[in-house]
């Protein structure tokens, strides 16, 4: 068995060479794919996500190492609106306060009414 040379005097391939190997470039295309569509979506939003490449190295039984690769991405989510209720003394939800009395002789106009009163 021979001594590895020092760090500092090893040649080291380029992780870029690696990871465009992994799994026969899929992993490289895949990361490419998510990556576009991580800054769509942070353009869309104005909101940060992210990228994650996870590599679990082992040795395999012939001594070979084998790279397993994870890729994953947290998108940013875009803004939803919201709904607006009263809550009534049963803890019902309703779109009239309920501590808001009826008024005599007035009612709510539909959407029709009111588009053909215009």
């Amino acid at each position: 068995m021979t001594t590895p040379a020092p760090v500092d005097e090893r040649r080291t391939r380029p992780f870029a060479d690696v990871l465009n190997s992994l799994r026969r470039g899929k992993s490289h295309r895949e990361a490419g794919n998510l990556m576009q569509e991580l800054v769509t979506a942070v353009q869309a939003t104005g909101r940060q996500g992210s990228l994650t490449l996870k590599l679990k190295v082992s040795r395999n039984k012939s001594g070979m190492i084998e790279i397993d690769d994870l890729i994953t991405t947290v998108l940013p989510k875009p803004d939803r609106d919201s709904s607006l209720f009263f809550a009534d003394d049963d803890g019902n939800l309703t779109k009239d306060d309920p501590r808001q009395p009826e008024i005599p002789g007035i009612r709510v106009a539909s959407d029709s009414q009111e588009r053909a009163a215009r």
